[in-house]
């Protein structure tokens, strides 16, 4: 029993020895940025160097093969050198032409490059542990992970996004976090690698934009109705380059105008679309040149008409003058001007006559007497009037 825990005790032991790890800044060291476990002997592994500067191999690095849960590693070490945000790869010997093409550029190969889906695979500088694919230490049975991000029969490709090596064993790896499965014996990333670390230029794409007061548009990322420069940052998942997004806004004004007008009672306004007989604020809108509103307003008065009507009376014969009327006989009568404000202005007349009075007497007077009728002496026979 004790010679167990002793065992037990080396085991996990030589685990913590093996991961002892310096954790490494954002971009600041190698790691792996491609994993091909493909057919027959086409194993690959792709290592970055997302620094600025060329990283010498020889004598630093090496690459470790943990098979089948083993803590025993194969040792490979690595030979020459990566150019800043260069790779470097490390191939199976008996590769397929395309894969020792890549390696001809720059890398190497090795008999020992025999990984299967179930082997973990670390970098190391030294004794740092740089990066490590899989779980030291344990079998996960054929593969981690599930498709399309396995280990077994795939290329995996390294997110962009990521900056730095897992220098830690992981507890549990998922190769879905930081990688993508592009399928079996697929190449199409060989030799290069996109990174965050690598120096990028924002790209800034303009919009310019007119719109009428009220309204918003858009840069393709968000809506604003303000006038000015509005902008917005995205960062591309496959670069983790800026791409800054402007919108030049300039809000058109809407036109407004608000006149006064007045009409008579009875009579009507054509204002835009719209026919007018009643006091009230009335709008009518149409599009400018701009192709914005226009929006005109009237505030609309109703004179009233006036009328004023008056009683007059005559005697029989006569006659009065009822605007440019000669009038004589009783009746309602009208005369229709134009006010100070243009409107009707009907003075009315209702006119009596008053009918004469008549009245016939008869006298007699002696011969040589007179008789006094009104302003008259009569001393002859006749029919007099007085009035």
């Amino acid at each position: 029993m004790l010679q167990f825990y002793r065992k037990t005790i080396l085991f996990f032991s030589a685990i913590m020895f093996l991961l002892t790890a310096s954790y490494g800044q954002d971009c600041s060291d190698l790691f792996f940025s491609e994993y091909s476990e493909g057919s027959s002997n086409n194993k690959y592994l792709e290592i970055y160097n997302p620094t600025s500067s060329t990283i010498t191999l020889t004598g630093n690095y090496s690459v470790k093969r943990y098979s089948n849960g083993s803590t025993t590693a194969t040792n490979i070490a690595l030979t020459g050198s990566i150019p800043a945000n260069s790779t470097y790869i490390l191939a199976n010997t008996s590769s397929n032409a395309t894969i020792l093409a890549a390696v001809a550029v720059n890398g190497m190969t090795s008999g020992s490059v025999t990984f299967n889906g179930d082997d973990a695979m670390a970098l190391f500088n030294g004794t740092d542990t740089l990066d490590i694919i899989g779980e030291i230490g344990v079998d996960p049975g054929s593969y981690w992970g599930v498709n399309p991000n396995r280990t077994q029969n795939n290329t995996l490709v390294r997110k962009a996004l990521i900056k730095v090596g897992d220098s830690t064993n992981p507890s549990g790896f998922n190769p879905s976090l930081e990688w993508d499965g592009l399928g079996i014996d697929v190449y199409t990333d060989l030799n290069t690698h996109t990174s965050s670390c690598s120096a990028c230029t924002p790209t800034r794409d303009t919009i310019v934009a007119s719109v009428c007061d009220g309204d918003s548009a858009t840069n393709g990322v968000k809506f604003y109705s303000v006038a000015g420069f509005n902008s917005d940052t995205l960062t591309s998942i496959s670069t983790g380059c800026d791409s800054i997004l402007v919108l030049d806004l300039t809000i058109l004004a809407i036109d407004r105008d608000t006149v006064k007008d007045t009409i008579c009672m009875g009579a009507s306004l054509v204002f835009g679309s719209q026919t007018l007989m009643m006091a009230g604020t009335f709008s009518d809108t149409v599009q400018n040149a701009a192709g914005c509103d226009s929006i005109s307003t009237v505030e609309l008065f109703v004179t009233a008409i006036i009328r004023d009507t008056v009683k007059d009376t005559i005697c029989f014969g006569t006659s009065i003058m009822v605007g440019t009327q000669t009038v004589s006989v009783a009746g309602i009568y009208s005369d229709t001007v134009q006010n100070a404000a243009g409107c009707d202005s009907i003075a009315s007349v209702d006119l009596f006559v008053t009918a004469i009075i008549r009245d016939t007497l008869a006298d007699t007077i002696c011969q040589g007497a007179s008789l006094t009728f009104g302003t008259q002496t009569l001393t002859m026979s006749g029919n007099y009037s007085d009035t």
